[in-house]
């Protein structure tokens, strides 16, 4: 049996994603990693030890995982994902969906940018 899931690349705000989605998807993190606590924090800038090396989240039976890229290796966002949020009563469905359309804008932008 193979599990697949999605791996989001974030530019510097990985923990700030991974704390929002904690809350909106009622998930819990299992793992948030940085920089500057992993095995190649030798390796790592004063700037870059804060930022995440690897973050998986729990939500339910599925995980997300994620993290910064370095600063070395910027990225320039990711251009497209799509991610299917399946529901038991469309009242948790129209709930997560406000939240994630806050401000006029779909939320879920706070990844990759």
């Amino acid at each position: 049996m193979i599990s697949l899931g999605p791996y989001l690349i974030f530019n510097g705000n990985c923990a700030e994603a991974m704390r929002f989605y904690v809350e909106t998807f009622d998930g819990t993190v299992e793992t948030l990693l940085t920089y500057g606590a992993s095995p190649v924090a030798n390796e790592c800038t004063a700037d870059s030890a804060e930022r995440v090396i690897h973050a998986r989240l729990r939500c339910g039976e599925r995980s997300i995982m994620a993290s910064d890229c370095p600063l070395d290796q910027p990225s320039d966002g990711m251009r497209h994902i799509s991610l299917c949020l399946s529901y038991d009563t469309v009242e948790e469905a129209t709930r997560i969906y406000a939240i994630l359309r806050q401000d006029g804008e779909l939320r879920m932008a706070l990844a990759p940018t």
